[in-house]
């Protein structure tokens, strides 16, 4: 079995919202439909191509919508049932490239950003609710 490499745009960036493969990587589609992968090693490679910090959760789970929510919107890691956080690619800031390899079994994943920013102003910027979540199909 072969390890594999995902790579993975994040950003939000006028007000546009992107967690989506990148082209070329694997097949895909974007509006709630990502990569798709066989079991085994993957490594993904997170490019950051917005202006500010973001993260790449992985989470076994159905539907990256469904995911138990903490009181300000963001996934509340905490709920998740006992072994569904496989890992994470820790925030790290705009025009980098962080990678994580984890060992992922058939079945569904969710990938997103976690991060709850304050901005200067006060308000609240929730990446997960802004629509920075995508879905991984993993073939046996």
């Amino acid at each position: 079995m072969r390890a594999q490499r995902i790579t993975v745009a994040l950003a939000i960036v006028a007000s546009a919202v992107l967690l989506a493969p990148a082209a070329g990587t694997v097949p895909s589609g974007l509006a709630g439909c990502g990569p798709d992968a066989s079991a085994g090693t993957i490594t993904f490679e997170a490019r950051n191509l917005g202006t500010e910090p973001h993260e790449l959760v992985v989470v076994r789970a159905a539907d990256p919508a469904a995911l138990p929510k903490a009181a300000d919107g963001t996934v509340d890691e905490r709920q998740l049932p006992e072994g569904a956080l496989i890992g994470e690619v820790e925030a790290f800031p705009a025009g980098q490239t962080c990678a994580g390899t984890f060992e992922l079994a058939a079945g569904r994943y969710a990938l997103f950003c976690n991060l709850l920013e304050t901005e200067a102003d006060g308000t609240e910027q929730n990446h997960y609710a802004n629509g920075m979540r995508s879905s991984l199909e993993v073939r046996a």
